[in-house]
């Protein structure tokens, strides 16, 4: 029984390696998967960072031509204005000089009316060549006023044409104005829908930053437990390959032990069969019948290998770790044991800080990696916080 015992220890060393290995390749595995997953993800948010470019771009030459074409319809819309104003003075001033030639028109009438009675009522002159002149001159004056009425009415009638032709444009002016405003309020809504939607598209753009920063942290902490894993790993396959030596050592010195133990098998048969002939001798000399001798034989009490006790690990040893977050609402903590450690619910931790027990927890609901703890007892003046040491009863 005494050659089994190094054996299975042995075994059980070989079955405590294999399972650390075994999950070291499958955490390994896992941080794999969730990189790729990342990557995938990253390059998602890359093309989706690149079409918003994009769209914020034509928006933004969108909203540079609607501008610039603004520009244009207001200088337009000035342009007109300014015609407008030019054509209401110019109408201003045909229809101040039309009143001044009818005002005009009339004076010369009253003159000519005035005169026409002063020849009737003035007495007859001596000469008829004075007469003659006069009249002559009568008629040369009156055909001359009449030349210049006809004139006045022609561009009394040109002014009346034009003034229509003036506000003809005036209402198709007025029309084009209300057409451009309208277009310029459609122009305004449009130029704030984009305003809007550059700066929808802007806080997009950051946000997407932010989360880009956030999974480039993250791929870098993974990175980095990948690299630790990885460490980790090397220094399992080193501790594997020590045991591996200890275990060939330990056959080796196995096998030697079966031969020594072999030779004093030969030796004891040996003694026997002297004893055996010894005894004849003395039955033969005697001549009285003797008893037998019996050998006594030496039963080796049996190993019996415990299994390992609540609160100890595989070796032998308490569970040991640390305090990860404190719920003083609920009165529970989170610590970084957990079902790959073998904690179970019902298990009992003693919190430890600076070497003095500050209080007591037990395990309520366990996970992969972590369990969480209900808080039984806190010693008077403390307060139990992240990193204060967990050891097991």
């Amino acid at each position: 029984m005494k050659s089994k015992l190094p054996i299975i220890v042995l075994l059980v060393l070989l079955i405590i390696s294999g399972i650390v290995n075994f999950q070291f390749y499958s955490d390994r595995q896992n941080l794999i998967g969730k990189n790729q997953s990342l990557e995938k993800e990253k390059a998602r948010l890359n093309e989706e960072n690149n079409s918003l470019n994009s769209k914020y771009r034509s928006v933004k030459e969108e909203y540079i031509t609607s501008r610039k074409r603004l520009d244009d319809i207001q200088e337009e819309l000035s342009k007109i204005s300014r015609e407008k104003e030019d054509l209401r003075n110019r109408y201003d001033a045909v229809y101040k000089e039309k009143e001044q030639l009818v005002s005009k028109l009339r004076e010369m009438t009253q003159v000519k009316t005035t005169a026409a009675v002063k020849e009737r009522n003035a007495p007859p002159r001596g000469s008829s060549a004075s007469s003659d002149e006069y009249w002559s001159a009568v008629v040369r004056q009156k055909a001359e006023l009449q030349a210049k009425l006809e004139e006045l009415q022609k561009q009394l009638l040109d002014t009346k044409a034009e003034i229509s032709r003036l506000q003809k444009d005036n209402k198709e002016l007025s029309l084009k104005v209300d057409e451009i405003n309208k277009a310029k309020d459609s122009l305004e809504m449009s130029l704030s829908f984009k305003e809007r939607t550059l700066d929808i598209m802007s806080r997009n753009l950051v946000s997407e930053r932010e989360a880009r920063k956030a999974l480039s942290n993250e791929i870098g902490k993974l990175r980095d437990e990948n690299i630790s894993l990885k460490r980790e790993l090397i220094v399992a396959n080193k501790n594997k390959i020590q045991l591996q030596d200890r275990l060939k050592d330990m056959f080796q010195k196995k096998e030697a032990l079966q031969k020594m133990v072999g030779e004093v098998k030969d030796v004891l048969k040996e003694k026997k069969m002297m004893f055996s002939e010894l005894e004849s001798q003395l039955t033969k000399a005697v001549g009285a019948d003797t008893e037998s001798r019996k050998s006594a034989s030496v039963e080796l009490p049996p190993i019996v290998v415990k299994s390992s006790a609540s609160g100890k690990s595989l070796m032998g040893k308490p569970f040991k770790g640390e305090v990860l977050a404190v719920n003083k609402n609920d009165n529970f903590v989170i610590i970084d044991l957990g079902k790959n450690s073998g904690i179970e619910p019902g298990l009992k931790f003693d919190i430890v800080r600076s070497g003095s027990t500050i209080g007591n927890i037990e395990v309520i609901e366990t996970r992969r990696e972590i369990s969480a703890a209900d808080i039984k007892k806190v010693n008077k003046g403390y307060t139990i916080r992240e990193g204060d040491t967990v050891i097991a009863r």
